[in-house]
């Protein structure tokens, strides 16, 4: 399994200090592959194991995909895979003056020509006689010494994404992440079919907001509450009937349900009026990520609450007709 980063923007600072660890064992004098720290920066990046009902005439394809985070090219001569799959290839490992450039892919199928067919590219390297467990499965990258370079155990049932299993999409590795051991910083493709040698697609932030308690009496404040990663930006944009919108941050704090730093976050709304219509929207982002309630392509721009009506149709009507989705009641 990979380990976690210790620092905030460095992908393979626990592995570099292996590697550094492993160097201060070599005797004085002794060569010292000048690749070793290079290689902390290779990891599994993508991995398509199921097409089955994606499109039938690529139902068969596969692959799995390596990347270089660094800054410098790798020679990746004599890497082969220890678990999952292996290469095709005599010795079972990639030929020699193999290299995956900095910022660069090397993308690996168990059907080269139908690979080819459906992506326009040929494939860096074929499996031998193996695939992608549709289960889920480790796969272990090792080096020329058998030293493990990246493992990943992913699964085809929560909490990994359970889309990639036979529904079109790939598992893409968050690229902000630095672990791609946990389940949680992997995504389903945007597009279907995944990204071979591409950069992958950013996920949605996650974001659920919480209901409304129940009908606000008049004059009585609301307080909304989104749940999302901690420290993430949030805002709550509402409007009262037809008037301006009205911008609150939401806040992960103290005050908040729940504490500081618990990722759900809270913003009040004023009271309305007797029968007014309090019509809302929420933007969230983190990083790359990003997030809106209601979902961009949603045909209402707005949710929503109305207070009571003590009495009248003529305010009800006034109150629930639009096309956003409102909670309205007259009493």
């Amino acid at each position: 399994m990979r380990e976690t980063a210790v620092a905030a923007g460095s992908r393979s600072t626990v592995r570099r200090v292996a590697w550094v660890a492993a160097a201060a064992l070599v005797p004085l004098g002794a060569a010292v592959a000048p690749a070793a720290a290079d290689a902390a920066e290779v990891s599994i990046n993508e991995i398509f194991y199921n097409a089955s009902s994606a499109d039938p005439a690529f139902a068969g394809v596969e692959f799995l995909e390596v990347k270089n985070y660094g800054a410098t090219d790798v020679d990746v001569s004599g890497w082969k895979f220890s678990a999952g799959i292996t290469i095709a290839t005599p010795d079972l490992g990639l030929p020699a003056g193999t290299m995956i450039p900095a910022g660069g892919f090397l993308v690996g199928t168990s059907d080269p020509a139908l690979f080819a067919a459906k992506y326009g590219f040929a494939a860096d390297f074929s499996f031998a006689g193996t695939s992608l467990s549709n289960g889920g499965e480790q796969v272990t990258l090792v080096d020329a010494g058998a030293a493990v370079i990246d493992a990943v155990l992913y699964d085809d049932a929560a909490p990994w994404p359970v889309s990639p299993d036979g529904s079109g999409p790939s598992l893409e590795f968050n690229s902000d992440a630095s672990d791609n051991a946990l389940a949680a910083n992997w995504h389903a493709s945007l597009a279907a079919f995944g990204s071979p040698a591409a950069e992958n697609s950013i996920p949605p932030l996650p974001l659920v907001i919480g209901a409304p308690a129940g009908y606000p009496a008049a004059g009585e404040d609301q307080v909304l509450t989104a749940t999302a990663p901690v420290g993430s930006t949030i805002d709550l944009i509402y409007k009262v009937m037809y008037g301006a919108e009205v911008t609150v941050p939401m806040l992960d704090d103290a005050a908040s349900p729940g504490g500081v730093d618990d990722g759900v976050y809270a913003a009040t709304v004023p009271g309305a009026g007797e029968g007014e219509l309090v019509r809302f929207k929420v933007a969230a982002a983190r990083g790359v990520q990003s997030a809106s309630y209601p979902a961009v392509g949603d045909s209402r721009p707005y949710d929503g609450t109305c207070t009571p009506i003590p009495s009248g149709l003529r305010r009800s009507i006034r109150c629930c007709s639009g096309s956003w989705r409102s909670r309205c009641i007259r009493t």
